[in-house]
Parts: C-alpha cells; sequence; structure tokens
C-alpha cells in the first residue's frame, strides 16, 4: 500500500494482528477505487487536525485537570471543529446516542436492585466509566466517510485519543487505560471467546460483555420490567441484530468476513443476560434464546435474497459475452463495502 492509505504508524501493527487475511484482500481490491484512497487520505489528515486542536484547547480553554468528564468534552470539542454537527450521519448520531441512554438507563434500573450477592456486576464508578466509554466509541468515524472505512480504525484511532486528550488534562492512569481498552475492543475482531467475561474478576471484562450488549442491541432490555425482577427483551430492537449478521455475511458488503459471529454473538448475549439474572434474581422472560436465534435466522434469510439476485445478475454478465464462471456473491467484490 502507499503511504497515503495505510493506516499511521501507530495503527499498523495492531491492525495486523487484528485483521484476518480476508480483510487485506477486501482493501487490497478496493486500492483500484479513487473513492476509497481519497477517503483514506481524508481520515489520517482529520486525525492530525483532531491531535492539533487538542493541543490548542488545552492551552486555550479551562478544562478541569482531572476530570474524566472534562477530557471527553475536549475530544468532543476537537472532534466537532474538525466535522461540524450538521454535517454528520445522522444514522451513526442516533446510535451513539442510543447506546448512551441503552448503559445509562440499564445501570439506573440495576442499581435500584439489590445483587444477589454482596459485589454488584460493576461498582460505580466503572458504570460511569463505561458510559463515558459509549459516549465516545464510535465518534472516530465521523472523520471518514464510510466507503473509506476499515473496520478496527475508529476502535484504534478513539483509544488513541482518549490516552492523548486524558494525559493532557492528567486524568486518572488507570480510568484512562479501562476506558481505552473498552473502545479499542468493543468490536471484539480479535475474536476473544467472551461468554465467560461477565464471570470474570476483572472488571474490565465484565464492562466489555455489557458493552456488547449496550452496543449490538440499545434499547434490548426492558428497563421497567428491569425495575421489577423481570428480564425481558424488547423484540423491537433485536431487529439490529440480523442487519449486523447480514453485515458480517455478504461478501459485498461486509466490512469483515466472520459467518460464524451470529451464532457467537447469541451465545455471548445469552450468557451475559443470564448471568445478570442469576446475580440478581431475576426472572428471565421464557424464550429468549428463541427470540435472539429469530433474528440472526432474518439476517441470513435477508443473504439468501442478495445470493438470489447475484445468480441473476451472473446470468446477464454471461448474456453480455463477460465470464460465467465469476462465484457468487462476487459479482460486485470491487465496490465499496
Amino acid at each position: 500500500m502507499s503511504k497515503e492509505i495505510r493506516p499511521p504508524g501507530l495503527f499498523e501493527n495492531e491492525i495486523a494482528l487484528r485483521y484476518p487475511a480476508t480483510t487485506f484482500d477486501q482493501v487490497a481490491a478496493r486500492l483500484s477505487d479513487p473513492d476509497f484512497i481519497r477517503e483514506r487520505q481524508r481520515q489520517f489528515h482529520n486525525l492530525v487536525l483532531v491531535e492539533q486542536k487538542i493541543t490548542e484547547l488545552v492551552v486555550s480553554k479551562g478544562y478541569t485537570q482531572g476530570s474524566v468528564v472534562e477530557a471527553c468534552r475536549l475530544i468532543d470539542d476537537a472532534i466537532v471543529f474538525v466535522v461540524p454537527k450538521e454535517t454528520r450521519p445522522q444514522g451513526l448520531v442516533e446510535h451513539i446516542e442510543r447506546v448512551q441512554n441503552s448503559a445509562t438507563s440499564f445501570f439506573d434500573a440495576l442499581n435500584a436492585l439489590e445483587p444477589k450477592s454482596e459485589t454488584p456486576i460493576l461498582k460505580m464508578h466503572k458504570q460511569k466509566l463505561v458510559c463515558h466509554a459509549t459516549e465516545l466509541h464510535d465518534q472516530a468515524r465521523f472523520l471518514v466517510h464510510e466507503k473509506g472505512q476499515i473496520n478496527a480504525d475508529h476502535e484504534l484511532i478513539m483509544a488513541h485519543l482518549v490516552r492523548s486528550a486524558f494525559q493532557k488534562l492528567k486524568v486518572n492512569k488507570k480510568d484512562t487505560e479501562f476506558i481505552a481498552q473498552l473502545i479499542e475492543h468493543h468490536g471484539n475482531i480479535r475474536k476473544e471467546n467472551r461468554t465467560g467475561f461477565i464471570d470474570s474478576q476483572n472488571p474490565l471484562d465484565r464492562a466489555k460483555a455489557l458493552f456488547f450488549i449496550f452496543d449490538v442491541l440499545p434499547d434490548v432490555i426492558d428497563t421497567d420490567k428491569l425495575k421489577e425482577r423481570q428480564l425481558v427483551i424488547n423484540s423491537d430492537s433485536v431487529g439490529r441484530l440480523g442487519d449486523i449478521i447480514f453485515r458480517h455475511t455478504e461478501l459485498v458488503l461486509a466490512k469483515e468476513f466472520n459467518p460464524d459471529w451470529g451464532v457467537e454473538a447469541v451465545e455471548e448475549l445469552a450468557s451475559t443476560l443470564q448471568c445478570v439474572a442469576k446475580r440478581y434474581s431475576l426472572t428471565i422472560e421464557p424464550g429468549m434464546h428463541e427470540v435472539l436465534f429469530r433474528s440472526v435466522y432474518n439476517g441470513l434469510q435477508e443473504l439468501l435474497k442478495q445470493d438470489v439476485s447475484r445468480r441473476r445478475e451472473n446470468e446477464i454478465y454471461a448474456r453480455a459475452g463477460k465470464s460465467d464462471s465469476l462465484p457468487l456473491l462476487l459479482v460486485r467484490a470491487n465496490c465499496s463495502y
């Protein structure tokens, strides 16, 4: 790759370790796409601008030293300077807000209950750090159009900005690392088996397990029912799982091809929810697994529809004199995804 489209040295080794060969194949296929190249250049140009603005703001404005809230505001202010709010994709803005609200309402409802054991899943301070992480977790996506995104970018970039900005305001190092590590691994690109994380002795692991619910299925837990010691899933919110399944398996659109993701995600979600229910003596709604797997099924159904569509496209290509030996689902393999 040329220097213009390679991730900066800070991220190169990390992305190489975290990404399977299929991702590099996808990136290689996009090198002929001028939109992709232009957006890669713009992303890292914007990152430099954000870092410069953070430094300027620390000097020129009165951000409170040692405050996590102020450090988050510093990052937000710097990104707003580079990417004004009115220019941001509304869908992403709404997703970040939903994830924030999901975490806040979940912890509020859980804190009203007495855990069966003496130890809550996360102490109050760690809960606040998780909520701050939800506020920041996807904001680096604003720095680049979807056409230029590689999936791990936004995690690594935001974790870097957290460490940089928080250090400038002298935020507690343990709090800084907790938020940074939570953000840089929230997509689980390393494919850790996280089914036991919610029972871990490490609060960061437990936070990762909960963050997965907030991010993948915001609002999935009915917090009103939770206050009544009932764990009920909002079926309307589960639909997003099917969409994500589709985006992990559809070869043209997938940012990372991982067909096993659906089953693994359901296993992790169910494991986490069951542990929460056990710890707080909650009644679990019957059929929880069935509701989750139904969404996986819907995502695979959408994949099959696209497969049929591609078969027809292959036939059109063949009649037009082009190769009819192209593999299914790869007719448009060089387009943006």
